[in-house]
């Protein structure tokens, strides 16, 4: 019986010269965790070396009779859906059309081939393989399409010769880049994962592949229906079931995902050739409403789990620490082209000179130079300790993979000057950063939510923030937007924009490569946007207007 282990025991023998009756106790370790124990009869004969069983079927089971053998099959319950805010189904039943080729309608199979790869963009050399191996009135399967994506092409692909189509449904997402990376997907159970799984996965079980489907996959998947049946071995004759028990239903999982700004997300970032991400967080709950990557990395969630310097969104944090020591939006400070501290050279982007000018001007416009001379004032633990206090390394358990953060003790003063400005060893996430915005509008950092059912251990509040020092810093994140480097966001329709671009040189090739941000609030939404790998990219050129179209989409304000 395939799939499951037995083992056996005798529990009584009774003997009579040659002959002896042994009672039996059979185990049978079963798929899924279940276990199936029973008692038969052997007989026994003592043939000169030792005692040998009389075989019959009835010594496997009491209710086999001869030329029957024991069968195992399951079947899986249909799949728990993921719940997005409000408990609205993300996951769910959406019709789709199947597009196959029937051989004998086919009247160029090359020509036919091609088109579909050329329409669909689906492989010519397996397809082409398929249809010749099928048979004549079989349907070959050639794309599962959603609907909408099948009324794109239904005109390119309805007329030609040899397709066929069959309607159905699946259970998917609103649109195929729906938060991909972080729902994840489903498939067949890799062999991997069947040995990992210890028994409670079998081959060709459907199981989660990625993303919140495979961490949370026992759960929405729930437990398969398993019987054990007496069956013929010719596959004739009576089938009778010895032992079943019925499928355990998945548990639907409740996120906080609201389906319009995952939307809005997807949509904001889709056409960004670099790898990218965007995510949205409600200020008054701390709830993830919008995590969105692209193009999609094949389950590597950089928005919540990717490592980056965050260039000069950091200066939130340096600022909340300066400000603590009594620096002031109106004190002059210079803003050369160059510093240099300890024979380290630093510049400003595209070297700007902002010479003697106010610290608000020089948070507006970003300038290096003028945070690193200001860098010794916030020496030993008091960046990382700024930066904890809006949550960067903070951990928490969102019920996915997440990196919050690392911020180190300088070492030595140039790892400060680094430091100040969001380069050396500080690094972030998208989603770390996002929640740091809402810590500054909120006046708080609270542990950000991405799963309410099931209920996961909560991670401890943030200090409240000093009332004075974060309302200052509010202030000077609005002159960004209203006269700064986050100009792109000026005129975005609604509540006031407050933020705070950033742009993190990686590598020292040319030319230049780096990594462009935008960290900021709007109403009760915060976000971070990151665009990775760009060439000579600014993060208010190139993150800015990002957010701008999710902003819009979304009607935030």
């Amino acid at each position: 019986m395939g799939g499951a282990t037995v083992s056996v025991s005798a529990l009584h023998t009774t003997t009579r010269g040659p002959s002896a009756l042994v009672r039996l106790r059979w185990l049978w370790r079963l798929p899924f965790g279940r276990r199936w124990a029973y008692e038969t009869t052997a007989f026994l004969r003592y043939e000169g070396d030792g005692w040998k069983p009389l075989w019959s079927a009835r010594l496997v089971n009491s209710r086999l009779v001869a030329g029957e053998v024991l069968t195992l099959s399951w079947r899986q319950p249909p799949r728990a859906p993921i719940l997005g805010a409000g408990g609205v189904p993300i996951i769910a039943s959406q019709p789709v059309v199947n597009v196959g080729i029937e051989p004998k309608r086919v009247r160029d199979l090359p020509l036919l081939v091609a088109q579909l790869h050329a329409y669909l963009g689906v492989a010519a050399a397996p397809l082409r393989q398929a249809v010749r191996a099928a048979a004549p009135t079989a349907f070959v399967p050639v794309i599962t399409l959603r609907r909408a994506q099948y009324e794109q092409v239904r005109s390119k692909i309805y007329p030609l010769p040899g397709t066929v189509f069959t309607i159905g449904a699946l259970t998917l997402a609103p649109t195929p880049a729906f938060a991909l990376s972080t729902l994840g997907t489903v498939g067949q159970a890799t062999a991997e994962i069947v040995s990992a799984s210890r028994g409670r996965i079998v081959p060709g079980e459907i199981v989660g592949l990625s993303g919140l489907e495979q961490a949370f996959d026992s759960r929405l998947a729930g437990t398969p229906a398993l019987a054990v049946q007496a069956a013929h071995g010719n596959g004739r004759g009576r089938s009778e079931t010895l032992y079943s028990v019925a499928a355990i239903p998945g548990r639907s999982l409740h996120t906080t995902l609201e389906i319009q700004a995952q939307e809005a997300a997807d949509s904001a970032l889709a056409g960004v050739k670099q790898p990218s991400a965007l995510v949205a967080v409600r200020i008054s709950s701390g709830n993830l409403i919008a995590v969105s990557v692209g193009p999609d990395p094949g389950g590597y969630n950089i928005a919540l789990e990717g490592e980056y310097p965050p260039g000069s969104t950091f200066k939130v944090a340096t600022t909340l620490a300066l400000l603590e020591r009594g620096e002031q939006p109106g004190d002059t400070v210079n803003c050369p082209a160059e510093i240099t501290v300890d024979g380290k050279h630093f510049h400003n982007a595209e070297h700007e000179v902002l010479g003697l000018t106010s610290f608000a001007q020089d948070f507006a416009h970003s300038c290096n130079t003028a945070f690193i001379s200001l860098a010794p004032r916030v020496g030993g633990g008091a960046l990382p300790a700024a930066a904890r206090a809006l949550g960067i390394g903070r951990g928490v358990d969102l019920g996915a993979s997440t990196f919050a953060g690392s911020v180190l003790v300088p070492g030595n003063p140039v790892d400060l000057a680094a430091e100040a400005f969001g380069q050396g060893s500080d690094l972030v996430s998208p989603f770390a950063l996002a929640a740091a915005a809402a810590a500054i509008a909120r006046g708080r950092w609270v542990a950000p939510r991405l799963v309410l059912a099931p209920t996961l251990p909560a991670s401890p509040d943030g200090p409240v923030l000093p009332a004075g020092s974060v309302a200052t810093l509010r202030a000077l994140m609005r002159a960004v937007v209203t006269a700064g480097t986050g100009a792109a966001l000026s005129g975005q329709p609604g509540l006031p924009v407050y933020g705070k671009t950033g742009t993190a040189e990686i590598g020292s090739q040319t030319p230049l490569r780096t990594d462009a941000w935008f960290i900021g609030f709007q109403g009760d939404i915060a976000f971070a946007a990151l665009v990775s790998n760009t060439v000579n990219g600014f993060g208010g050129a190139v993150a800015a207007p990002i957010i701008g179209r999710f902003l819009g989409l979304l009607g935030a304000g």
